[in-house]
């Protein structure tokens, strides 16, 4: 009985060890993915940002050479082009929480806190 029971608790000993590794596996998968995850959305966050400062600079161009035209002078396209990219900061600075911050959270506590099975 004694031999038995010494085999059982290797047994359970083992399955033990194994159901740890295991775990322990799991949750280095859940890790990678979280970390791949959020790598994923930090670069594209940063390709938006680079596209629509591409495009924002093209169309602060257009706008300076346009309103050159419009008063004849092109210095003052360029510093009516610099004040709507002042406007346009300030308002970003002004709104930067409700735009970037509250989605930014949003998604990354997605990402982090995500506990529902799959």
């Amino acid at each position: 009985m004694s031999h038995r029971l010494k085999e059982e608790f290797k047994i359970l000993n083992d399955s033990v060890i194994d159901y740890a590794k295991s775990l322990t596996e799991l949750e280095k998968a859940r890790f990678l993915e979280k970390i791949s995850l959020i790598g994923a959305y930090i670069f594209r966050l940063f390709v938006t940002g680079f596209f629509l400062l591409l495009v924002m600079a093209f169309l602060l161009s257009a706008v300076a050479v346009w309103s050159g035209r419009l008063i004849n002078s092109y210095l003052g396209g360029v510093f009516i082009a610099g004040g709507v990219l002042i406007l346009l900061t300030a308002a970003g600075i002004i709104f930067r929480k409700q735009i970037v911050t509250g989605s930014v959270i949003r998604n990354l506590s997605k990402i982090l806190f995500n506990d529902e099975e799959k």
